[in-house]
C-alpha cells in the first residue's frame, strides 16, 4: 500500500513539475508599452514631399524612380526634408486615411483603428495616394470576440505595393 501511495506521489510530482516547467514565461520576449500621451517621439527620419505635399509613412515606396525629375535634400536645423518633383504625367491622388475611410466606408461612429499595409498608423491624417490603394477590409468588434465590448472599428488598408509583395 505504501509503495502505490508513494508511486502515485510520485507521478503526482512529476506531473506538477512538468506542468509548470511548460508555464515557463521566455526571458527572450520584449514587451514594450507605448502612450502617446506623455511621451516625446524623436524621430530622425526626414520629412517626404512630392510635388510639395507632405507624405508619411510607406507611400514613398510607392513612387516609380522613371517618374522622378528631380531630388533636393534640405538639412535644415534639427529634421531633414526631401522634396521630391515628379514628372507631369504621373497624377497623385493624395488623401488622409481619415478622408480615405470618409469617403468608401459607410455608417462607422466608433472609434477607428488604422492599419496600412498591416502597419499601426497613429496619425488619421496619414497621406497616400488614393489611386495607389488595393483594398479596404472594415473588421467590426462583434467579428472579434475580445473585442465584443470595445466600440473599435478597425480599419486595414491594403496598398498595391503590399499587394504585390505577397
Amino acid at each position: 500500500m505504501n509503495q502505490k501511495l508513494l508511486f502515485v506521489g510520485l507521478c503526482s510530482l512529476i506531473l506538477y513539475s512538468v506542468e509548470l516547467q511548460g508555464q515557463v514565461v521566455s526571458s527572450n520576449v520584449k514587451v514594450t508599452y507605448t502612450s502617446d500621451n506623455n511621451e516625446q517621439i524623436i524621430d530622425n527620419h526626414p520629412e517626404y514631399y512630392i510635388d510639395s505635399v507632405l507624405v508619411k509613412g510607406n507611400l514613398i515606396g510607392a513612387i516609380n524612380p522613371k517618374d522622378i525629375i528631380s531630388i533636393n535634400i534640405d538639412k535644415g536645423n534639427g529634421s531633414s526634408k526631401v522634396f521630391i518633383k515628379m514628372s507631369p504625367s504621373r497624377k497623385y491622388s493624395f488623401i488622409t486615411v481619415k478622408q480615405l475611410k470618409e469617403k468608401y466606408v459607410s455608417g462607422q461612429d466608433s472609434s477607428i483603428l488604422y492599419l496600412l499595409d498591416g502597419k499601426l498608423v497613429k496619425d488619421d491624417q496619414q497621406m497616400i495616394d488614393e489611386n495607389y490603394v488595393s483594398r479596404i477590409n472594415v473588421v467590426q468588434p462583434l467579428s472579434i470576440p475580445y473585442l465584443t465590448r470595445a466600440e473599435v472599428c478597425v480599419v486595414e488598408i491594403t496598398t498595391l505595393s503590399e499587394k504585390k509583395s505577397r
